[in-house]
């Protein structure tokens, strides 16, 4: 729900309220470090695309793009996101536009 209500006016609010839930406290509720990176990852990409092509509203590519570099840079338990949610990017546009380069044909 947060990233649905992400703008650049909330976009401080939102990187505290997602940098709670990496250093968020012990207990059986805690999310790993790569589960909260890998559904960040999936949010931003789904929302992206539409039907199998990219549909990227001009709005939001600056608050993700923040929202991203900021987990990425100032987030002490964050560390790699932004490697993360890049690499996924690639992935899946080198998928949609039919260019290969991934890790299956690098070892063919």
């Amino acid at each position: 729900g947060l990233i649905n209500k992400l703008s650049s006016e909330n976009v401080q609010p939102i990187f505290g309220e997602l940098r709670a839930l990496y250093g968020s406290g012990g207990g059986e509720s805690r999310l790993s470090r790569g589960e909260v990176t890998e559904a960040l990852a999936g949010i931003l990409l789904r929302s992206c695309l539409e039907s199998g092509r990219t549909h990227v509203l001009h709005s939001l590519i600056e608050p993700q793009a923040a929202l991203v570099a900021g987990l990425h840079f100032r987030g002490r338990d964050t560390g790699g996101v932004g490697a993360h949610v890049a690499e996924r990017f690639c992935t899946e546009l080198c998928g949609l536009i039919g260019v290969g380069g991934g890790a299956e044909e690098e070892e063919a």
